[in-house]
């Protein structure tokens, strides 16, 4: 009599991490998300999937600095030197500068280029320096990584637009609390900083070499007058990628631990992470193209409250709700934000009129259209954050990977994925984990349950194969090139 046992393999991919400087964007295809202010704890700052460091007020020492990032997967802001006086700032001597371009441009993990901050364009001596360290940098680093410079986020358009030709990476200051300002503050300073680019005649996108240029939001958590909230956090991240930045920076890592608010702040940002990167929504933005949808609001405010902004008399004032909508994978990814102080119900139209789901993002929940739209509900400063479908099976099938009666989720994954499988009985199972070449990995003996959480621990990127059985199963340690190959017939591979 054979033996009962059930048996399966499934395939089963990890998301690599590395940190090499070419995949950060502009300079390669990585969403950046870096750390103002990074000095320790850079495990957990690798872990919660930021992937760029600044050592702020002190020069990154090469190679100490440097070795920490790299050895936890993170990318580094080159800084470059500037001296200092009363009145103004001035460039170090040319010889200086390029010793420091020189020292640093041999490490593999820098991101970009960092210039000392906020120079000002009507001080000689500063925009001297905005002015010769970029061509320098282009001369003297073989890779020719772009060229950044924090700007003031009080600064309008026009001061802007000085900077402009010099940088390759423009930041957008988005500090609402520090500024006394409303959330839609963040839309504005994005905006205006895209105002700027396009005014001196540049375009937006990737090729910096010719002079496209680039937009990041500069995210707070400092203490203000104004403390930050959770809810006010939450909105400021996701407005900004709803403005379609290409990076997040914030300021800064030191004061995350300095109060029970900023701790708050920091949590509710390392959450939106999570969920950015789990969702693809960092290849959204990057690769993806925009779809129309279109936009009603029901009830509610119809605008976002007023605002007057640093050296400005004008009234600035948006629509109440913000609608990012983007195609990437035969997928409609949607963002939709609510500015305003109030709740705000609004409808979704969808003009092609062939998507049918809209699965949340967050929950899993799914929102079935009415003909050609969905009515949802946003409360003040809430973000909704929808996948459209166009059927109920791929909505159902999400982020699920299912062989007969074994389903992983997800699948592929970073940290963890859940196995679930038939085992009313509570029979003692085997799960065994192989690498494509049939060399056993892991053995995890005596499952009665039909459920069970795989971590990738100390596994590398990969492709592996995991077999699940009865105890009263034989195996062989390593199966022989044939039995692999007969068990391939019977694997799904998973493309990520």
């Amino acid at each position: 009599m054979k033996p009962s046992f059930k048996y399966i393999l499934a395939l089963i991919s990890l998301t690599p991490l590395t940190s090499s400087s070419q995949d950060l964007y502009p300079y390669g295809d990585k969403f950046p998300l870096a750390l103002y202010a990074l000095y320790t704890d850079f495990a957990t700052a690798s872990n919660n999937q930021w992937n760029c460091g600044h050592s702020y007020h002190y020069l990154p020492t090469v190679p100490s600095y440097y070795d920490s990032c790299s050895q936890n997967n993170l990318y580094v802001m080159a800084r470059l030197s500037r001296i200092d006086s009363i009145s103004q700032k001035w460039p170090q001597p040319t010889d200086t500068t390029i010793k420091e371009i020189q020292n640093q441009a041999a490490e593999s993990n820098i991101s970009w280029w960092d210039l000392p901050e906020e120079m000002r364009y009507w001080k000689t001596g500063e925009m001297q320096i905005v002015q010769d360290y970029p061509s320098l940098t282009r001369a003297h680093d073989p890779l020719q990584r772009p060229n950044y410079m924090y700007i003031p986020g009080h600064y309008q358009a026009t001061a802007i637009e000085n900077y402009v030709q010099y940088l390759d990476i423009l930041p957008a200051s988005c500090y609402t609390r520090y500024q006394k300002q409303p959330h839609a503050y963040t839309r504005w300073s994005i905006e205006r900083t895209k105002e700027a680019i396009a005014s001196q005649g540049y375009t937006l996108g990737k090729d910096y070499l010719n002079n496209e240029k680039t937009v990041m939001a500069i995210l707070e958590i400092f203490e203000t007058d104004s403390p930050l909230t959770e809810e006010g956090t939450w909105h400021d991240f996701w407005m900004s990628i709803a403005c379609d930045v290409k990076g997040i920076v914030v300021f800064s890592h030191y004061y995350r631990d300095k109060s029970p608010t900023l701790t708050e702040a920091w949590d509710t940002l390392n959450d939106a992470v999570s969920l950015f990167k789990s969702s693809r929504l960092d290849k959204v933005i990057l690769e993806g193209s925009s779809h129309a949808l279109n936009m009603n609001i029901i009830s509610g405010p119809m605008k976002t409250p007023e605002f007057v902004v640093v050296n400005s008399t004008d009234t600035i004032q948006f629509e109440a709700i913000k609608l990012f909508a983007k195609d990437w994978n035969d997928t409609t990814y949607l963002i939709t934000l609510n500015s305003s102080n109030s709740e705000v119900v609004y409808t979704v139209e969808d003009t092609s009129e062939v998507i049918t789901y809209a699965q949340d993002l967050k929950s899993g929940s799914l929102l079935n259209f009415s003909g050609s739209s969905f009515t949802d509900t946003l409360k003040p400063l809430g973000v909704s954050l929808y996948k459209l479908h166009y059927d109920i099976t791929s909505a159902l099938s999400e982020r699920t990977t299912q062989y007969a009666d074994i389903t992983f989720k997800p699948n592929p994954f970073n940290r963890s994925t859940i196995i679930t499988f038939p085992n009313k009985k509570a029979e003692p199972h085997r799960l065994e984990v192989f690498d494509i070449l049939g060399n056993r990995l892991r053995v995890k003996n005596n499952i009665t349950t039909g459920k069970l959480c795989l971590k990738k621990g100390e596994l590398p990127p990969g492709t592996y194969i995991i077999e699940l059985c009865s105890e009263t199963q034989t195996f062989t340690s390593i199966p022989s090139k044939a039995q692999l190959k007969t068990s391939l017939k019977r694997t799904y591979i998973c493309v990520f």
